[in-house]
């Protein structure tokens, strides 16, 4: 998993989201425009679906930037 890849991801799970808008890794997730329930469950579904890593809600509310939920998945995968 790569940085890159993962921002895109995570891009991709936010409807509203318009290209040429700036969300990099140091950037706080909750406090995007498009921040809501809906897409913090379309978050917690990607990582899981694609990263095959659990995260709930209360995870996702320790995390603040999208460098941290990326650290998270980094720190809770098995190794191969």
């Amino acid at each position: 998993m790569n940085k890159t890849t993962f921002l895109e991801r995570f891009k991709n799970q936010i409807e509203d989201f318009e290209k040429g808008e700036s969300i990099e890794m140091k950037t706080e997730f909750r406090k995007l425009k498009y921040w809501d329930s809906l897409t913090a469950l379309m978050v917690i579904s990607m990582i899981d679906d694609d990263y095959n890593i659990s995260i709930n809600g209360d995870d996702l509310n320790t995390l603040n930037t999208i460098q941290e939920l990326f650290d998270f998945i980094i720190s809770n995968q098995q190794p191969k």
